[in-house]
């Protein structure tokens, strides 16, 4: 599932949150899927002019206190390993960068259709949060 599909099926299923302001500007989103026991997350994007205010780390926060709710074994994504607001963004939040050997099939196929889809190899990783 790519693309449009990807967020319908988030919405349909009710695994987004979505930071609206007070004056009721959309500011940011968290798009996931739940799969096997583990929620993925697909996709965080804060707008631009909201970066910087904590919104993605309170969305990010949500997804996993509901994933805690659901007694779910972690959470799962993949990232750019070497931008700031990616891998070391949610490795401040605990999540960690998995070596390919402990990459799940899942996980291996989502990077494959990145890189096939032109991400650089090289500056992709996955990266998962424990929390069983």
């Amino acid at each position: 599932m790519t693309g449009a599909r990807q967020h319908l099926h988030a919405i349909e299923t009710q695994d987004i949150w979505v930071a609206e302001l007070p004056d009721g500007v959309l500011a940011g989103f968290l798009s996931a899927e739940q799969v096997d026991n583990q929620l993925h997350i697909q996709e965080l994007s804060v707008s631009q002019p909201f970066q910087g205010q904590g919104i993605g780390r309170k969305l990010l926060l949500a997804a996993i206190e509901y994933s805690r709710e659901r007694e779910l074994d972690g959470l799962t994504l993949t990232t750019f390993r070497d931008v700031p607001w990616n891998a070391p963004f949610y490795q401040r939040s605990g999540f960690e960068t998995l070596s390919a050997a402990e990459t799940s099939p899942r996980l291996l196929a989502i990077l494959r259709q990145e890189i096939d889809h032109g991400l650089p190899e090289e500056r992709r990783c996955a990266m998962w949060l424990r929390l069983l």
